[in-house]
């Protein structure tokens, strides 16, 4: 087991409910107790860490079809009966829990990816073989982009390339697929593709993306008070529950204990404390890599290459929108952002790659 992983889990765990409290600190109503639910949530997922890691995990590669096929059915689901929020149809409610099936669909991805490009019979230089793992990859995607979610649908796509690539996939057959996917991406925005159109709120998005100054009143208002937030802790910060971006409101309420939680961050603790907990975050990439380059079996290393990969694009998309280097797409900061589906689902993928780390050789019993 390593400890190294598990102490990062949890600090940064303690370190996002310290912050969502002083997100919301001054509100009134439901917005006031969402730490306390985030902490529950968060002793839930180390429960469910614990669990996933003492489990072998080639039981889940086993099940990587099943668990695929579920994923897949609450895409279907959430498209027909899902939640509205935030002009995303992305939530399902079950049991008065709000689950967002892309987050599950991304970890059944990598599982089902890794389970045939690591398979012994498979050859991934062959073209017909890349092309299965690619229709594995676009199914989820494209379900994700009927919500629109198109934050979820770009941490998709660099996953499945990189769990292709370590697989051994030929480099002039990746060239050949971003090709394709650019040209495809010109096309719809340009409403060349038939039946697919971006909305104009979609679109207003990237062009404040490449113009900051654009509608700074409008669709570009929460990338400039996340931009402002963040630079007006300087070094230091402010300290602790002392931001006055959020605390007087500039910083939308309905977001800056979620998507805009790192300017929060770096407004009260400055950039130094933005600095400690990036390296956090790369200490728990670095050993997550580590571990897949260890691993005995290819599932083990392309397991842990999705894993991975879906954490760091998470993390540099959700810091890059704050920075105005990336789009806003309403990606979560793992085990940061308030969002108790999201926080369980993090720590049980963390539960695989652990579970790769302690089951290096199968068991003569394996089921």
């Amino acid at each position: 087991m390593s400890w190294t992983i598990t102490i990062m889990m949890i600090l940064l765990c303690v370190t996002g409910v310290l912050f969502i409290r002083s997100a919301q600190a001054g509100e009134e109503g439901a917005l006031s107790r969402v730490w306390v639910s985030q902490a529950v949530y968060m002793c839930i997922g180390l429960v469910v860490y614990f669990i996933v890691m003492m489990i072998d995990y080639r039981l889940y590669i086993r099940f990587s079809w099943l668990i695929y096929i579920v994923s897949m059915v609450l895409l279907v689901a959430v498209l027909v009966v899902g939640e509205e929020v935030n002009t995303t149809k992305g939530w399902l409610r079950i049991a008065g829990v709000g689950i967002q099936p892309a987050e599950p669909a991304k970890l059944a991805m990598t599982l089902l990816m890794a389970t045939f490009l690591g398979s012994i019979k498979i050859d991934p230089t062959r073209v017909f073989n890349i092309i299965v793992a690619l229709v594995i990859f676009l199914i989820p995607l494209g379900l994700v982009f009927l919500q629109p979610d198109f934050g979820s649908a770009i941490v998709m796509v660099p996953v499945a390339f990189a769990i292709m690539y370590v697989a051994g996939a030929k480099k002039t057959h990746l060239l050949i697929i971003a090709i394709i996917g650019f040209t495809l991406s010109l096309l719809l925005w340009h409403d060349f593709i038939p039946g697919v159109k971006l909305k104009q709120y979609q679109k207003d998005r990237i062009l404040s993306f490449t113009d900051h100054n654009r509608d700074w009143q409008g669709t570009g208002y929460q990338l400039r008070q996340t931009k402002i937030a963040m630079g007006s802790g300087g070094v230091f910060g402010k300290g602790y529950m002392k931001g006055t971006q959020s605390r007087m409101g500039y910083l939308p309420k309905a977001i800056r204990h979620s998507d805009a939680i790192v300017s929060v961050v770096g407004e009260e603790v400055g950039f130094l404390g933005c600095t400690a907990l990036l390296i956090v975050y790369a200490i728990l990439l670095l050993v997550g890599i580590n571990i897949g380059i260890r691993s005995v079996e290819k599932t083990g290393k392309l397991v842990c290459a999705g894993i991975v990969v879906i954490l760091f694009v998470h993390v540099y998309e959700n810091v890059g929108m704050a920075l105005g280097i990336m789009p806003i797409t309403g990606i979560p900061l793992p085990l940061i952002s308030n969002g108790g589906s999201f926080a369980i689902i993090v720590m049980g993928a963390l539960g695989i790659i652990q579970s790769v780390n302690i089951h290096p050789k199968p068991q003569k019993n394996f089921i």
